[in-house]
């Protein structure tokens, strides 16, 4: 927690704040491939492993920072069992060591076994929706229904993934919507508090009053 990590395209970036150093970059074990595109990265619940999810690529690397040069890839398509290849936007590790990743549909992945399925509701239906990070060290990770975050009257909600629980009621950003208000679309930038409540940051509020 004392260094910060940036996707840039194909490599990572790592800067050292407190010393104002930009070290080394980070590459996967497999190289740098000319496909690659770093969507989204997180750590892992111990801060022993940095996950990308390469939408480019489509595939999930994992780069170990306990033993720096060691890692691995995972194909999550082949993972999943789908036909069509999957170009992940993020992935988290759950408490539970296993993976909860979003390309617009949520998927699961063990990365003992690189097997998985579909995120599933309590009715066996595939969970729409994009993650944005996660809290009580992989217990719950914050969900929304768009990619760009902008809830607005016509497609607001956001929810938590629970590791022993699944998915909770997605909940309206503003709902009801105040008395006047044409449209409201937020830019919702938002993290998830240790007891499971969430923060959102409205970046623009369009609407009349």
């Amino acid at each position: 927690r004392q260094l910060l990590y940036a996707a840039h395209g194909n490599q990572v970036e790592v800067i050292d704040a407190i010393n104002q150093k930009v070290l080394a970059p980070l590459i996967p074990v497999s190289g740098k491939s000319t496909n690659s595109e770093f969507a989204g990265i997180s750590l892992s619940p111990d801060s022993n492993r940095l996950w990308i999810a390469d939408s480019g690529a489509n595939l999930i690397h994992m780069i170990s920072l306990v033993n720096p040069g060691t890692g691995y890839d995972i194909d999550p398509g082949k993972a999943i069992g789908s036909s069509t290849p999957i170009a992940p936007i993020r992935v988290f590790e759950l408490s539970n060591g296993q993976l909860l990743g979003s390309n617009g549909t949520l998927f699961m992945i063990n990365p003992s076994t690189m097997s998985g399925d579909l995120a599933r509701d309590s009715s066996g239906n595939p969970v729409t929706g994009y993650v944005w990070n996660s809290t009580n060290a992989g217990e719950n990770v914050l969900l929304t229904q768009v990619s760009d975050g902008v809830i607005g009257p016509d497609n607001a909600s956001f929810g938590l993934w629970n590791v022993n629980n699944g998915i909770s009621a997605p909940k309206d950003s503003m709902d009801p919507i105040p008395a006047g208000w044409e449209t409201v679309f937020i830019n919702f930038e938002a993290s998830a508090n240790e007891d499971g409540t969430v923060i959102g940051s409205p970046l623009a509020v369009e609407g009349a009053i």
